[in-house]
């Protein structure tokens, strides 16, 4: 499943690297890309799969975005990374190439076809990765008794769907973080609320689909956070055509 990921991750990587819509070298992409992964690694945020798919992630960013979409895509690791150590919560080895290809792909592909509304996209689905990754481990370190999404009943720690106040307000503060953390690059061409209420709705779709499709193996934690981000951005799309 990993080394899928890998390959899959490898594809938009290649893309990136003959985009007629370059902003940095590849020679440059390359060598940041090469660094940020070693680095994942000794922190122990990623394994060598992780590490693979995202390096490819850090590319395609780099390549198309340039140092300040890279930086933003380096503080939702951080931030991300953070909450993980914070909680106990570690992922042994780190995280896995087919879990950072499931957070990452959306903002990949949305990248790699520049539109007006490519940042309001991408920054809705970094912020709901963000958000979704720092209210899951907050609410199940610090949150107390979770309850379940679709019933309100309470249920035990680290079950699908399972949402808590604190968990909550976390991960709405790390959407916003996220989103701040764009604007003081400076960015320009999104609009800044859209990202952070987008980001909050993929949360919790995220959560809908742990308690209904997830639970019931239907969808592997992998497919459900891939359709969270997909649904932020669907939501971001949603709201600039309005």
């Amino acid at each position: 499943m990993d080394a899928i990921a890998v390959v899959i991750a490898f594809g938009p990587a290649v893309l990136a690297a003959f985009s007629p819509w370059p902003v940095a070298s590849v020679t440059a992409a390359l060598g940041v890309s090469l660094t940020f992964a070693v680095i994942a690694w000794l922190l122990r945020g990623v394994d060598v799969s992780g590490a693979l798919a995202g390096s490819c992630a850090a590319f395609v960013f780099y390549r198309l975005g340039g140092w300040r979409l890279f930086a933003v895509l380096l503080f939702v690791f951080a931030l991300t990374l953070a909450a993980t150590k914070v909680s106990s919560h570690e992922h042994s080895g780190g995280r896995t190439g087919a879990q950072v290809l499931a957070n990452l792909l959306v903002a990949m592909v949305v990248l790699l076809y520049p539109r007006p509304t490519t940042y309001t996209l991408l920054l809705a689905a970094l912020a709901e990765l963000s958000a979704d990754t720092v209210s899951s481990e907050i609410g199940e370190a610090f949150g107390g008794e979770p309850r379940s999404i679709t019933t309100m009943r309470k249920i035990s720690a680290g079950a699908n769907g399972g949402i808590t106040i604190l968990g909550t307000l976390a991960g709405v503060g790390a959407a916003l973080l996220v989103t701040a953390s764009a604007w003081m690059l400076p960015m320009r061409g999104f609009h800044s609320w859209i990202p952070v209420v987008a980001a909050v709705i993929g949360m919790f779709a995220d959560s809908l689909l742990g308690a209904t499709f997830e639970s019931r193996g239907w969808l592997n934690n992998e497919a459900v956070n891939l359709l969270g981000t997909a649904s932020a951005a669907a939501v971001a799309f949603g709201f600039l055509r309005l």
